[in-house]
């Protein structure tokens, strides 16, 4: 491919693919000789000359051995060779690739020296890196145009394209300042984003280029370092949530460090009826609708650790349930140091109360005397209940509630399989040995006995009383 050294841009449209043909496979071995023929029989003769009788046939010969195999091919292909060829003013030179341009690094000022791009932080351009990784040199006479940094001078919104007036020879490197071009931006709000996609353009004809440096991402200076996203407390007894956070930056952050910068990690809940109460560790008598704890100094690099102790209220079913935001606080950066922290991060923390999983229940009240009476749907029946159930075998799913009737001729006892935390208003007296009032036996015939199948339906209720 043929083109003149101030349009080699053009050579972006061409792609050129070729390869050598396979080699060849290596010849078979030859079939082995022919047997040879047998030898005529010798003719006798008797001493006068007269003829006796013919000699005997000779025997054939055995075959030929059989042929070696041919030898395997020694040379291997080569594929074709491409050849972008530049027309200059002392003749064609010819290349294995068109120029490839990249930006090694760029070197910024922060408005927050602390290394890390964060949302809403300006940042000014000092200077750029940039490389010509191959051995054609870039169009002549065009210098290069970089968009896409975002950066434009003295904060005025409009065209960023930044003008490098110098070519690039084959495999150079340069270093080019823009300290005095007061080129500026502010950084996005997308966390894990990269602001910067350069495109490099010749003539209006552009096509992205790569940037090599692999720090240059949107991200909070302090971040979870460990966090439990969900916590179980098992049969009511305390457990223990940690919060863990760590400042990534190169700079000491909290309201008395250098920055004046408040951290603050926060446990919040997401219900106005929480579930659960809340403590610090090194204090548990205390009860906290939120917990909180703020850093005066979280120097780089360090971690800052919220340790929360976690029990289910006593009013609240053992199956209970709430969901909680862990939050990091940050004073954002303004020029304003007053300004209150505000949330930066949140991730939900699920807490879950709940009976052990190698617990076995099997619970029989004798509710007789309670005279409790169903009616069923189906066949029109009215029946006293005697006895009430809960069973669940450890380690298993299967949570069973039945009830006995007080009845000769229907012994069989209606069984309902429920979740456990369908149960979970009863749980409490089944572990602690208490037995249910008539409210109670009532309510669960209401809300859990329920037909699951066509075969429960034999035992739909109508009615209690």
């Amino acid at each position: 491919v043929q083109v003149s050294d101030s349009q080699s841009y053009l050579l972006w449209y061409v792609t050129m693919f070729n390869r050598g043909g396979e080699q060849g496979s290596a010849g078979k071995g030859g079939n082995g000789g022919s047997a040879g023929s047998a030898g005529d029989g010798g003719t006798s003769y008797n001493r006068e000359g007269i003829y006796r009788r013919a000699g005997d046939r000779g025997r054939s010969a055995a075959s030929g051995p059989q042929g070696k195999p041919g030898r395997m091919a020694t040379g291997s292909t080569r594929n074709g060779l491409k050849r972008y060829a530049l027309v200059t003013a002392q003749g064609v030179k010819e290349y294995s690739s068109p120029f490839s341009v990249v930006i090694e690094s760029l070197q910024l000022e922060e408005s927050q020296p602390d290394g890390i791009l964060e949302p809403g932080e300006q940042v000014k351009l000092l200077s750029m890196t940039l490389a010509n990784e191959a051995d054609m040199p870039t169009p002549k006479g065009l210098g290069l145009k970089i968009r896409g940094l975002g950066f434009t001078a003295n904060g005025v919104v409009g065209n960023d394209e930044i003008s490098i007036a110098e070519d690039l020879a084959g495999k150079q490197r340069t270093k080019v300042d823009f300290s005095g071009s007061n080129l500026t931006q502010i950084i996005g709000e997308k966390l894990g984003d990269k602001p910067f996609r350069p495109m490099l353009s010749f003539n209006g004809v552009s096509r992205e280029i790569d940037l090599l440096q692999s720090d240059l991402e949107i991200k909070n200076p302090v971040q979870f370092e460990a966090l439990s996203k969900n916590l179980q407390v098992i049969e009511r007894t305390s457990s223990t949530l940690q919060l863990k956070v760590r400042n990534i930056s190169t700079a000491a952050l909290g309201g008395q460090s250098a920055s004046g910068r408040k951290v603050i990690v926060r446990l919040r809940p997401l219900t106005t009826t929480p579930a659960f109460k809340l403590a610090e560790v090194s204090d548990p008598t205390v009860e906290l609708e939120t917990a909180s704890k703020e850093y005066p100094v979280l120097e780089s690099k360090q971690e800052g650790l919220l340790d929360l102790t976690i029990d289910l209220k006593a009013d609240k079913p053992l199956y209970s349930e709430t969901t909680y935001a862990a939050e990091i606080l940050l004073t954002k950066i303004s020029v304003n140091p007053n300004t209150e922290p505000k949330v930066i991060t949140s991730v939900p923390v699920k807490v879950i109360s709940k009976i052990s999983d190698s617990r076995k229940i099997d619970i029989k009240q004798n509710v007789k005397p309670m005279d409790i009476k169903v009616k069923y749907v189906k066949n029109g029946k009215t029946y006293r209940v005697k006895t009430l159930w809960f069973v669940r075998d450890p380690n298993s799913n299967s949570n069973r509630v039945q009830y006995d009737l007080d009845s000769l001729f229907d012994p069989d006892s209606p069984k309902y399989y429920a979740e456990l935390p369908e149960l979970s208003k009863w749980l409490p007296k089944v572990l602690e040995g208490k037995e249910f009032s008539k409210e109670d036996v009532i309510e669960i015939l209401q809300s859990i006995v329920k037909p699951r199948s066509d075969e429960d339906k034999d035992w739909e209720i109508d009615s209690i009383q």
